[in-house]
């Protein structure tokens, strides 16, 4: 009987406690989203608030020409001191997104030349191997030479496909595809 009695206890305990932890939860929801209500927004951060400046190495294009748009440059010509007007963002922006064309331009043909010179090798290999399974010319010092040839040709190709991947996970990143 007694316990019976001190099962009956905990139960009523255990669902008062499960009770109570749930109005404290429901409490902490209601404070929090009063909280967010009245907390100023979080401030969004954009490539204009920081300058538009990327990643990429910056080229010589991006550079002024000796004398142009600087004090000093001025200062030496002796025309007076006046300093070039600084570029609008907008005019920032045109000159990013020009570049980042100009270097996917760059990309896409490096990945076509290469893509080129490993079919090329692909066929080389090709064409090496037909040679070689010939079993005429089996004993012909031509064959050596043909082996030969087949390795270095098979060694360029892995070269070639290796920096294909390279040029695959640059272009990932970046975001070229």
């Amino acid at each position: 009987m007694r316990l019976v009695h001190a099962a009956a206890l905990a139960g009523a305990a255990l669902m008062l406690a499960s009770v109570a932890s749930a109005q404290g939860i429901g409490d902490v929801a209601a404070k929090e989203k009063e909280k967010r209500k009245t907390s100023a927004p979080a401030k969004v951060y954009t490539e204009s608030d920081i300058g538009g400046q990327s990643v990429a190495a910056p080229t010589a294009a991006a550079e002024p020409a000796a004398g142009e748009g600087t004090a000093t440059g001025a200062a030496a010509s002796g025309t007076g001191g006046t300093e070039a007007k600084p570029k609008s963002d907008a005019d920032a922006e045109k000159e990013a997104a020009e570049r980042a064309a100009k270097e996917e331009a760059a990309w896409r043909d490096e990945m076509d030349r290469t893509r080129k010179a490993e079919e090329a090798c692909r066929k080389a290999i090709d064409d090496l191997q037909t040679q070689l399974n010939d079993v005429s010319t089996m004993y012909t010092p031509s064959r050596a030479r043909a082996m030969t040839a087949l390795e270095d040709t098979k060694k360029k190709q892995a070269e070639l496909q290796a920096r294909l991947t390279t040029l695959e996970a640059e272009g990932h990143s970046k975001g070229y595809r």
